[in-house]
């Protein structure tokens, strides 16, 4: 059996707080002062309770003895419990101590104590406030004055404390980080002397500079309208990890990277062969239709066999998936993260289905949600992912259809939720040369920049980057999915200098030994 915890009784209080009721019942209905039976332990002061709240809900100016007890004597069981605790002794002598002007202190007291029994029963240690086993009297004292110096909401917030700290402890929510501002700090600020805030590469190396490289615990978004090249940007950044050796055509030679990364890309529409077909293409530097046509040029064939060789070695996973949910996403990510240890992943592209609409409704229990809000809780589920696994996630959205006439290219193109952009890193958008972008190439070009752009890359979010409403222009081909930076300018069209960022990677030394051959 449970053990039965003995209950806490201020006797003093309890006559108090009873005999000023029998004084002024009036104090009985006053909404400042809540009494209840559970108020009182011993049930002969839980049976005068109850007479006495009785009767003054009759209308009694005063209560005395005498009314107590023929109201009691109504009720033989009570009455004898009342009788055999030599009720009306107890009352009269009640009625001379008690002043109605200390019933509050003592109406304070009693709750207190009241509290303490139910922290108690609850399985709170209450020693602090109340300990029978101390009988040094010093120390007595000392408990009994902090209880007398705390209020009843005192009382809860310290409890409410403790068990803020335990519940830190024990059920830690992984959407929160909780910290002095100082923590940390000169660690941190070593370390970035040592280690810059720097991640491995883009396929661009100005890219590399204005988004600091592709970070862990990030989420990019490269958006774009359709047809114009996501889908191939995406193919293109995921080989460039996962692939270590790429073709250089200026200089006819394979060129090492040493990017040797566990990547996975999750294709919504694409399938394997398309996207395969577009790897072979940006690792060879062979333009695709001449792999999708078998017919090549001078050396062309042996590039795309040793980009099979090196595709074939590579830590690149490849996923379609089209009937999903944010579940399913999510699912599948943590799968690849934890059996295939990917910690890059692009997924091509941020948008709903029935199946993540029905679950949006399913789990915020609100029906009719409109796509904007859907696209924010999936947006939200992926950085969620990106801190709590620590990788990085590479995405896009469709356009609104209004892109080609609008002024700025930023987050109020992105179709469906523009609101997504507050939970992203970087953002971005990648249009074709439109009719106001070639003034600016015409002057820079008669300045000596010899590639003409194909493609303008609109930066309107970098967190924690220097710039930020930018354009960087780039030659893109899409037969190879590669690009090639001509220049950067601000949204005015003014050319900013931006610095190459060239991050050095040093390939695993087991790499030989586990795939049978180095670079």
């Amino acid at each position: 059996m449970a053990e039965v915890k003995k209950k806490i009784i201020n006797k003093l209080a309890v006559l108090q707080v009873l005999a000023c009721l029998m004084k002024n019942p009036l104090l009985c209905n006053r909404a400042e002062f809540h009494l209840t039976l559970d108020d009182f332990a011993e049930q002969f002061h839980r049976i005068l309770f109850g007479a006495i709240s009785n009767l003054a809900t009759s209308g009694l100016k005063t209560i005395s003895y005498l009314d107590i007890d023929q109201y009691l004597a109504q009720y033989p069981m009570q009455y004898k419990v009342f009788t055999d605790n030599r009720g009306v002794e107890y009352v009269i002598k009640a009625l001379e101590i008690a002043e109605e002007k200390n019933f509050q202190y003592y109406y304070n007291t009693l709750k207190k104590t009241t509290l303490l029994n139910k922290l108690a029963e609850s399985g709170f240690d209450i020693k602090e406030l109340y300990d029978e086993t101390v009988v040094d009297p010093i120390k007595t004292s000392e408990i009994q004055e902090r209880f007398d110096s705390l209020s009843i909401e005192q009382i809860i917030a310290l409890y409410e404390t403790k068990f803020i700290q335990v519940k830190d402890d024990f059920a830690k929510n992984r959407g929160i980080v909780q910290a002095k501002c100082s923590e940390g700090l000169r660690e941190t600020k070593e370390r970035f002397k040592e280690t810059p805030e720097v991640g491995l590469p883009l396929t661009m190396v100005k890219l590399t500079t204005l988004y600091r490289g592709q970070r862990l615990k990030k989420l990019y978004l490269e958006s774009s309208a359709q047809g114009v090249g996501k889908s191939r940007r995406m193919a293109a950044e995921s080989a460039h990890l996962a692939v270590p050796k790429i073709f250089d055509t200026e200089r006819n030679a394979w060129r090492t990277t040493n990017l040797h990364e566990s990547v996975l890309y999750i294709s919504t529409e694409l399938e394997l062969e398309e996207v395969q077909t577009m790897w072979l293409a940006y690792v060879s530097g062979v333009p695709e239709h001449k792999i999708l046509n078998g017919i090549y040029g001078p050396g062309e064939e042996q590039r795309v066999d040793k980009a099979v060789e090196l595709l074939e070695q590579a830590n690149l996973y490849f996923v379609q998936i089209s009937n999903y949910d944010m579940d399913d996403i999510e699912s599948l990510i943590r799968k690849y993260y934890q059996i295939e240890h990917v910690n890059y992943v692009y997924y091509d592209y941020l948008s709903t289905t029935i199946k993540i609409m029905s679950e949006g409704a399913s789990k915020s229990k609100i029906s009719n949600l409109r796509e904007d809000q859907i696209l924010l809780m999936f947006t939200t589920r992926l950085k969620d992912l990106c801190n709590e696994l620590g990788i990085f996630i590479w995405s896009a959205t469709q356009l609104s259809g209004d892109w080609k006439n609008a002024k700025e290219a930023d987050q109020q193109l992105l179709r469906g939720a523009k609101s997504i952009s507050d939970k992203i890193d970087i953002g971005s958008i990648m249009l074709p040369v439109r009719e106001s972008d070639k003034q600016i190439i015409e002057s820079y070009i008669a300045k000596g920049f010899q590639l003409e752009p194909t493609h303008v890359i609109h930066v309107y979010k970098v967190r924690r980057g220097q710039y930020n409403n930018i354009k960087v222009y780039i030659y893109f081909d899409r037969s190879t999915c590669r690009a090639v930076e001509c220049f950067v300018t601000d949204n005015n069209g003014n050319l900013l200098t931006i610095e190459d960022t060239s991050v050095e990677v040093v390939l695993d030394k087991t790499f030989e030994e586990k795939y049978g051959f180095a670079f």
